[in-house]
This record gives C-alpha cells, structure tokens and sequence, in this order.
C-alpha cells in the first residue's frame, strides 16, 4: 500500500487517510495511480485516432469527393496518388454533362510594385441545359505554376461568380497577380457536382 507522508510531523500515513494519524494535520492529496491511468489510456486512444484522421482520413474523403469513389474504394487506389488531372491545350473544349469550358487565351499583364504581375485568362463557357442556369464561382478557376504554387483569381469578370444561362455561351476574363518569374503556367477547373448520385466532381488542366 502507498503512503502518504505527513508535511506537519513527517509521520507515514496509509494513503487511504486524509489526515495524519498522530497529529491531526491534513494530508496532501495524493491521486491513486489506476486513477491516473483511467484518464491516460483514453487520452492516448483520442490522440491517435485524431491523427490518423489528419494525415488518413480526411485526404481519403476528399479524393473520394473529387473522383467520386466511395471510401474504401478511394483507400484502396491510395489517398497519396491520386489520378493524374487529364490536360487539356488552349482553344480545346472539355464538356462534363451540360457545361463546356474552354480556355481560348492567357497573356501577361503589367508588373506589380512587389515583383509581381497581373495575368488574363480568358475562359469560353457553354452551357447546353435548356432550362437551368449554371453558377460558375471564380473560385473554381486556380492558376498553379511549376512550383506547385496556387493562384486565386480577383474575380470572373466583373463578379466573384459567372452565371452561364441556358443554352448560352460567354465569355469571361479570369485576372490573377502572380510572381514575375513564374512559369510552367496552368489552370485547373473544377466542374460542378454532378446530378449522378456519387459521381463527384471533375478536375481538369488547361496547359498555358
């Protein structure tokens, strides 16, 4: 049995006692080491368990969503390599169910204060539905760079978002700031949702 030593006379206690038996004074509290371990295990357990979904779980949901497979489908093809990202040159169309886009141009712009500079990409978009308008976020145009660096465009046109009507075709500008020295230049579209139940959604890449 352990022992509770007293801070007032120094006599030894059993720890079950809360105050000394030879002088009276109160003992320290002393918190049992099953008490300890009680709390421990599930402590440990919950670490893990958030780590696993940080560096396993949460890469997995999002290549199930982008690709639409479900979890163990996604598990088995391997969260680390996804699918290559299908490319596409400027002036060449790429259709997923009622949208088409196509990029038709990109050019350079003025340089910025900071050693950066402004860059237009102009995007062809279809939208072949009859009935249904298609909102387009500026969001999901991304400039990458042959660094892995991505780029967030200022807006689509004159908004944050482009709604193709039915059976319309627009064009939009697409202007992103970005390093002067910059290169190996490309944009990555993500389509809608598809209506398929667990389609998921399709990514592609334009070559600048």
């Amino acid at each position: 049995m352990s022992i509770k030593r007293c801070p007032w006379c120094g006599t030894e206690n059993p720890s079950i006692y809360e105050h000394c038996i030879k002088c009276g004074g109160p003992l320290p509290l002393k918190t049992p080491l099953h008490e300890v371990k009680k709390y421990l295990i599930p402590a440990i357990v919950l670490v893990f368990f958030i780590l696993v979904g940080i560096y396993l779980v949460i890469p997995v949901l999002h290549l199930s969503m982008v690709t639409g497979m479900n979890m163990s489908t996604a598990i088995s093809s391997g969260a680390a390599s996804p699918t290559p990202v299908p490319s596409y040159e400027i002036n060449e169309p790429v259709r997923d169910g009622n949208l088409q886009v196509m990029i038709t141009q990109a050019r350079a712009g003025q340089n910025t204060f900071n050693a950066g500079r402004f860059y237009t990409v102009t995007a062809s978009i279809q939208n072949f539905n009859l009935d249904t308008t298609i909102s387009i976020p500026s969001g999901d145009f991304v400039l990458a760079d042959s660094r892995g660096n991505n780029y967030y465009s200022t807006g689509i046109g004159s908004k944050v978002s482009y709604d193709a009507l039915p059976g319309i075709t627009g064009t939009v500008d697409l202007v992103y700031i970005i390093p002067q020295d910059a290169d190996g230049l490309r944009v990555l579209y993500t389509f809608p949702a598809s209506l398929i139940p667990g389609a998921g959604r399709h990514e592609v890449a334009f070559v600048l």
